[in-house]
């Protein structure tokens, strides 16, 4: 990154600029090097699992200091996850299934 700003300033002296207003502009129009430095290792892959891990990290470090909240996250969590494919099947065989009978003909329609 410093070649880039480097180059743009002996760009801006070999017009005839201040060397130390071509330099100074030249880091301006190239923006702050921290800032560069961020966004390049924001793109790579690492950093978003490393990014991951954090959060898990805080995630298990703020339930640990809070074990009934966990525990009723956890269980609210295991009764929705078993109670789905229990009223899944519940509705799928009284709706959608046909009726099994022995005689078909002898049952009758309410309404």
């Amino acid at each position: 990154m410093r070649h880039h700003v480097e180059a743009e300033t002996a760009r801006r002296i070999a017009t005839g600029e201040d060397p130390t207003t071509a330099r100074r502009r030249a880091a301006a129009e190239f923006g702050s090097v921290d800032a560069r430095i961020e966004e390049m290792c924001e793109n790579r892959p690492e950093y978003r699992i490393e990014q991951a891990w954090q959060y898990l990290r805080y995630a298990t470090r703020n339930l640990c200091k809070a074990p009934g909240f966990a525990a009723a996250a956890v269980l609210s969590l295991d009764l929705a996850i078993g109670a789905n494919p229990a009223m899944f099947s519940l509705f799928d065989e009284v709706f959608f299934k046909p009726i099994v009978a022995k005689n078909p003909a002898g049952l009758i329609l309410l309404r």
